[in-house]
């Protein structure tokens, strides 16, 4: 199922895609790493991103469900909640209320099994911390679903 698109109101800044004549992402970045957003959108980055602080997982879904209708993925750190349990719950309250969202878990630095979420199809991919931001870009751009 997916959701059709709102137009951008007139005027707005549009990110472009390094692939022409493909529509640039709109992701939502749940993580407690600052730099993450400004490493991902910049122009010809093929993202537009959002930076998003919850601290609960009632205010996360608030907030995702929010812009929903124009999210393409969610990024979401499996410690953000407290614990990768309470991050798997998260993820499959959107995946109910969302499914046509693409959602990408960072690895923890507090837990060593925090990769169940990717077992539990909790998300579509998991990345190790080490990834870093440039892979993270690379997973967004190449592999998640077109909108």
């Amino acid at each position: 199922m997916f959701l059709s698109r709102r137009t951008r109101p007139e005027g707005m800044a549009v990110a472009t895609h390094p692939y022409p004549g493909l529509p640039a992402r709109d992701v939502m970045i749940l993580a407690d790493w600052e730099e993450v957003p400004q490493a991902l959108c910049f122009p010809g980055s093929g993202l537009r991103t959002e930076l998003a602080c919850c601290h609960t997982i009632r205010e996360a879904l608030g907030l995702v469900l929010n812009k929903c209708a124009d999210l393409d993925a969610v990024v979401v750190e499996t410690d953000l909640f407290g614990t990768p349990d309470e991050t798997a719950d998260f993820c499959f309250s959107l995946r109910r209320m969302a499914p046509w969202v693409w959602v990408v878990a960072l690895e923890s630095e507090m837990w060593e099994d925090d990769g169940m979420l990717l077992e539990l199809g909790a998300c579509d991919y998991f990345l190790p911390q080490a990834a870093g931001p440039l892979r993270l870009h690379e997973v967004l751009v190449q592999n998640a679903p077109m909108p």
